[in-house]
């Protein structure tokens, strides 16, 4: 059975709330689309994970240990083979104009054992 894709909007600065991952898939492997729309003039975002068991009644996102992919400031494909939790979207900066962001996210790899 495939894995759905799943999308997180951002409209202003700040992050989405956290993508579970199942970390047990063999290959773990991770499609990331970040969508620009708008007419943002310095924008600079990165999609972030987290190795945190995200499962945990305790978890918190604000304070849970995120890890940084590197900054971008336009619509981008990348792919993350790292197994880890879970995944967000961060919009640190965002100078002069409007922003629309789509992060859309497909797993793929057999189901976690």
């Amino acid at each position: 059975m495939a894995n759905p894709e799943r999308t997180v909007i951002l409209t202003g600065v700040g992050v989405t709330p956290p993508i579970p991952l199942d970390n047990r898939q063999v290959p773990f492997n991770i499609g990331l689309r970040v969508t620009m729309t708008g007419a943002p003039t310095t924008p600079s975002f990165r999609p972030e994970y987290t190795f945190d068991d995200i499962q945990s009644p305790t978890f918190n996102p604000a304070t849970a240990d995120w890890s940084a992919m590197s900054a971008m400031t336009t619509s981008t494909d990348t792919l993350l083979t790292t197994p880890c939790t879970a995944v967000r979207l961060n919009l640190v900066s965002l100078v002069g104009g409007t922003i629309g962001l789509v992060m859309t996210v497909v797993q793929a790899g057999a189901p976690g054992r």
